[in-house]
């Protein structure tokens, strides 16, 4: 609720277990890529990438849709892309993510993530050892 209520951009972070992480990975769910998740999805794409180019990490991308749109204009550019088939979000992530990793999920502005198909507190209790980044835009 509170994060809801925030009139500046939010981001959540819990810790995972490696201090020497390899890789960002920015997940994408069906909230970020309906009306109301570009905000979201544009504020996790922009961490995830400042993240990325600053502790020169590779960039992965974990997504239900393959066609991610472009923040500010720009093309993302990622060094691994997989899509999401028949699994869950999190399922996808907890097979394409290892502990270390940093995974970074906006949060639909309809939603905040209390009711997304992927609430972030369920995300970070899935990926143990991962450090979960949520980004909550205003």
């Amino acid at each position: 609720a509170m994060v809801a209520a925030s009139s500046v951009p939010v981001m959540v972070c819990r810790v995972g277990s490696d201090d020497r992480p390899e890789r960002v990975v920015l997940a994408i769910d069906r909230d970020d890529v309906a009306p109301g998740g570009a905000p979201g999805l544009d504020l996790a794409l922009a961490v995830a990438q400042r993240i990325a180019e600053r502790g020169r990490l590779r960039l992965v991308l974990v997504t239900v849709d393959p066609d991610v749109p472009a923040a500010g204009g720009e093309t993302p550019t990622f060094d691994e892309t997989f899509v999401v088939g028949e699994q869950t979000l999190l399922e996808a992530l907890t097979d394409r993510t290892t502990p270390g990793d940093i995974v970074v999920k906006g949060l639909a502005t309809f939603g905040m993530g209390l009711g997304s198909h992927v609430t972030i507190p369920r995300l970070a209790r899935g990926l143990r050892g991962r450090t979960v980044i949520a980004a909550a835009p205003r």
